[in-house]
């Protein structure tokens, strides 16, 4: 990428781009909207021992974590546990890059918006199947009931 401009509209093409994404552009044209976010693993790390993982972000704000595919938990299945999926967004447009807990998922802590495009949100699960998710299937730290 050479520019904001292309790189902004990248995320709104091919699979990266749900059609139903409410798009909200700035005054430059320009759009922060994203369709989908990743999970930052962060919770299940902590609260379930999710490993191999590894803290690959420290903010004052909410910290990341590097997972990969052969990570567990004796907790909950892999099958259950959210990869990416539909984030809302700020009211200024911008989608964050990663899901941080439930009620941020949902909008429920005022930090995007719902987004329940579908009646649910689309997500991959961590074993790379699609599943229609609802607030009321997932818990604090991402994985569905």
């Amino acid at each position: 990428m050479t520019d904001w401009k292309r790189a902004s509209e990248t995320g709104r093409e091919g699979a990266l781009f749900c059609k139903a994404t409410e798009v909200v552009y700035g005054g430059d044209g320009l759009s922060n909207t994203l369709s989908y976010a990743m999970n930052t693993f962060f919770d299940l790390v902590k609260e379930h021992n999710f490993r191999p993982a590894q803290k690959c972000q420290s903010t004052d704000w909410y910290p990341a974590c590097m997972v990969r595919p052969e990570s567990r938990t004796s907790h909950v299945s892999n099958s259950k546990i959210i990869f990416v999926s539909e984030l809302g967004h700020q009211s200024d447009g911008y989608t964050h890059p990663s899901i941080r807990t439930r009620d941020n998922y949902f909008g429920l802590d005022g930090s995007t918006s719902p987004d329940l495009r579908h009646g649910g949100k689309n997500a991959l699960m961590f074993d790379l199947h699609v599943e229609l998710v609802t607030p009321q299937k997932v818990a604090k730290e991402l994985y569905l009931y």
